[in-house]
């Protein structure tokens, strides 16, 4: 097999591999993040299938906006990278914080790039 033809199924082979992994380890069923961007910061935000299941229907980031503006304000953990213990890098919930409906800027789906760790119950 000629050198380059040889690269070029190899190149190809590992993108698929890639394709077919990144997903999976992006997001796990059981946490949806988000991230909150407000005029002075951004906050990467984790919310669990059941909780998001009970602010009813439609699309994720909608439910997040009628539940927020509902009540004004939202407890969620606040997510960012750790090292587990064997030194892999993966989204972890850090802290419980509030947000409230008169600093956001926008919501948006945040894509993480590895495993996430789905908050303590």
């Amino acid at each position: 097999m000629p050198k380059l033809l040889r690269r070029s199924v190899l190149a190809l082979a590992i993108a698929t591999m890639s394709a077919a992994a990144g997903p999976s380890l992006a997001q796990t069923p059981e946490v949806t993040l988000f991230k909150v961007v407000s005029a002075k910061d951004e906050l990467v935000i984790g919310i669990a299938r059941d909780e998001l299941a009970a602010m009813g229907g439609g699309a994720p980031v909608e439910a997040i906006a009628r539940q927020i503006a509902k009540a004004g304000h939202m407890a969620v953990w606040n997510y960012a990278p750790r090292r587990d213990a064997q030194g892999a890098a993966r989204l972890t919930p850090v802290q419980r914080v509030v947000i409230f409906a008169n600093g956001i800027v926008r919501i948006e789906p945040h894509n993480a790039d590895g495993p996430i760790q789905p908050p303590p119950r």
